[in-house]
């Protein structure tokens, strides 16, 4: 099997795990009574945060610094990179 073919399998193979680790979350969430959840989605740049429950809005919160975080650690990481070339 080539490496682009390979690779095109594990990408389509990973983004259907995250889905459905998603998916499960979220039917769990559902089934039981009380429960909050947040999350943020990115599409592209684009965020899209979302949460609902009592704790929702902390969760929110935390959603979005951690995202925050993560955009920040990507572009320090791909600065260094280019500097490197």
């Amino acid at each position: 099997m080539d490496k682009p073919h390979l690779r095109k399998i594990l990408t389509v193979t990973g983004l259907l795990l995250i889905v459905l680790g998603f998916l499960a979350l979220l039917a769990g969430a559902f089934e039981r009574q009380g429960s909050s959840m947040a999350g943020v989605i990115f599409i592209g740049f684009i965020p899209i945060a979302f949460g609902y429950g009592d704790k929702g809005p902390l969760l929110l919160l935390l959603a979005i610094l951690m995202a925050v975080a993560m955009t920040a650690f990507f572009a320090l990481s791909r600065r260094r990179a280019v500097r490197s070339t």
